[in-house]
């Protein structure tokens, strides 16, 4: 006889693939769908390990299920964001008469975030990291390199086609069709063997769907493994910081690097110059 545990979570996972296509129905960004992917996942092995139909899931329960996050070792925003795609997901099943309340208050239950400066690698750092990165395959490299040298967001650089390497009026940019909040941008290549190198393996690559061909969660694992080797606390998302605040540091204005970046509000960017005191004072004489 089949296990009941491997039944319930065989419904579960159905539930949350319905609710995915939802999503993208809806019109969500693929980072969107991605970002709920991960943490329902992590959502069905909490289930799975308590034997918990998802109909059974309580308040108590999503309490508990908070606590499992924290005791493996997920950081505030990462616990937030995953109570955040349970609560969409029974949402989601309320409105689909599966179950009759939403069991999960995001209000009571959320973690307070510090408000923490952006953590950039200094070049010591840096040359750590990208020397780590030398012994992997050339497209992970490549695809660290190209965070490095564009600020672009994990989820941004997984989502590049090979034709979203240009060269407009002799700059080398990428094309970011799949930002935060699905907005466009062009954002530099400001590494000028990262831009040679790019622009070869684009043409390379041409035909495939994706230019480097590898999964978010397949960097961020190499980006873990970085940080054990190396001992740099390095995870993908420095790689954005440390190229804003270089350009700050170079004496970029700031709205050029809010518009690298891709922020929506120049308050965004402005963070980065706390991190950088000495870049701010040097702009602040040409004014």
């Amino acid at each position: 006889m089949e296990n009941v545990s491997a039944v319930d979570t065989a419904r579960l996972e159905t539930q949350i693939g319905y609710f995915l296509v939802d999503l993208d129905m809806s019109g969500n960004s693929n980072r969107t769908i991605d970002t709920y992917q991960f943490a329902l996942a992590r959502f069905v092995r909490f289930c799975a390990a308590n034997s918990l139909p998802f109909e059974e899931f309580n308040p108590r329960r999503a309490k508990q299920f908070r606590n499992y996050l924290a005791a493996s070792d997920f950081k505030p925003a990462s616990i937030n964001m995953c109570l955040s795609a349970v609560r969409s997901l029974y949402d989601y099943l309320v409105f689909e008469g599966e179950v009759r309340v939403n069991p999960v208050d995001t209000g009571k239950l959320k973690l307070k975030l510090q408000n923490r400066l952006p953590g950039f690698l200094t070049p010591l750092e840096k040359e750590r990291v990208l020397d780590w990165m030398k012994t992997k395959p050339r497209h992970v490299e490549l695809a660290f390199r190209t965070m490095f040298a564009t600020g672009l967001r994990v989820s941004e650089c997984v989502a590049l086609a090979p034709e979203d390497v240009k060269v407009i009026e002799h700059s080398y940019l990428v094309h970011v069709r799949e930002g935060k909040g699905n907005r466009e941008r062009l954002a530099p290549v400001v590494d000028r063997q990262t831009a040679f190198d790019l622009l070869e393996f684009a043409r390379d690559r041409m035909g495939q769907e994706r230019l480097f061909g590898v999964a978010l969660f397949t960097l961020e694992w190499h980006a873990r493994n970085c940080r054990l080797a190396t001992g740099v606390d390095f995870h993908t998302l420095r790689c954005r910081h440390t190229f804003a605040t270089e350009l700050l540091q170079q004496g970029v204005p700031i709205d050029v690097i809010q518009e690298a970046l891709g922020h929506r509000r120049l308050d965004t960017t402005r963070v980065y110059a706390r991190t950088a005191p000495e870049a701010v004072t040097r702009l602040a004489t040409h004014v």
